[in-house]
């Protein structure tokens, strides 16, 4: 049931991020006069559609999170990547959105450096706390699937297969 429940999100979102992608490319080529209403269904898609879903999809893992099987090395490349990405991040001139995700991201950062724990613990530990921070992305320009991709691309990965487990 919970397996079902997460494939229709993934599929749901799926959908929806080609959406938003074809949204914002429509914003890249269209009139300035017309911008305003593209932004405004990019921000409506983001935050009744998207959002939601995303929220729906962290909960249901988050209560599966001591049931997941993640394997050490997966683990211990998630938690690398996050202290990379973090690093790349902290380098880089940022939006007032972006500087909000590096906050709660140097967060997540420095509780994965304090545990003594195994990788995948701590993986399962930050499941409920790695937001897709959708809602916070208020700018039409900023594409949240290809930052994930970018910055935590194993990380996606890895929430993705539990989502079709």
């Amino acid at each position: 049931m919970i397996s079902d429940r997460l494939s229709q999100i993934e599929e749901s979102l799926n959908r929806l991020y080609r959406q938003l992608a074809n949204k914002q490319k429509t914003l890249d080529a269209i009139a300035p006069e017309d911008k305003e209403r593209i932004r405004q269904q990019i921000k409506h898609l983001r935050q009744d559609e998207i959002q939601p879903l995303e929220e729906e999809r962290r909960q249901i893992l988050t209560a599966a999170s001591d049931h997941l099987k993640i394997s050490e090395p997966d683990a211990e490349k998630v938690v690398g990547e996050i202290v990379m990405g973090v690093a790349r991040l902290e380098v880089q001139p940022l939006s007032p959105d972006l500087e909000k995700i590096l906050s709660l991201l140097q967060e997540i950062r420095n509780r994965l450096n304090e545990s003594d724990k195994s990788a995948s613990l701590k993986v399962k530990g930050i499941i409920s706390t790695f937001p897709p921070f959708v809602g916070l992305f208020i700018e039409p320009e900023i594409d949240i699937e290809n930052f994930w991709q970018q910055y935590f691309p194993t990380f996606t990965r890895l929430i993705k297969a539990a989502a079709k487990k």
